[in-house]
């Protein structure tokens, strides 16, 4: 009896749409949604955007709110804002971090090929995906958390983020 390591067809196109890492796939979910799922790339991008947060040129705005665990307590909404871009964070005892952003301009970069002004075939090509459509969503595999690039012709236009928030 013989066996072969070469791939069969359906074996290749799996490899095409997951990588080998455990936390990387892409996937369609309808003619319009790309999603891109990676876990560790959703975090390290996560981990630049509360850096953007400490940047200089914010106007900040903070609002009291109740804790939704512990009566009595309170947490902070700080609104951050500097030309097309507004941050959200959410402080808490000994913790923050942005549960929501959109960036329209390109002062800012969440890595060497994700900042506005960015060609599509920059993106593509760092990710190792044809993006055929204008948005590709970036997410971790529970989708708690998403990074939406929004492509206009054949440029990052605006970068979104909806993080998740206990």
């Amino acid at each position: 009896m013989l066996y072969s390591c070469k791939p069969n067809d359906e074996q290749k196109q799996k490899d095409k749409i997951l990588n080998r890492e455990s936390d990387l796939a892409v996937e369609s979910v309808s003619s319009e949604d790309l999603y891109f799922k990676s876990d560790s790339l959703t975090e390290f991008l996560s981990s630049q955007l509360d850096k953007i947060a400490t940047d200089s040129k914010f106007k900040i705005e903070k609002t009291l709110t109740e804790n939704r665990h512990v009566d009595n307590l309170k947490d902070t909404l700080i609104e951050r804002a500097f030309k097309n871009t507004k941050l959200t964070s959410y402080k808490g005892v000994g913790y923050e971090a942005v549960i929501e952003a959109s960036i329209e301009n390109s002062d800012f970069k969440l890595n060497n090929y994700i900042q506005v002004g960015t060609s599509k075939k920059v993106v593509e090509k760092s990710l190792g995906i044809v993006i055929p459509d204008e948005i590709l969503k970036i997410v971790k595999f529970e989708q708690t958390t998403q990074f939406s690039l929004k492509f206009e012709n054949g440029y990052l236009k605006k970068i979104e983020f909806e993080g998740y928030l206990d």
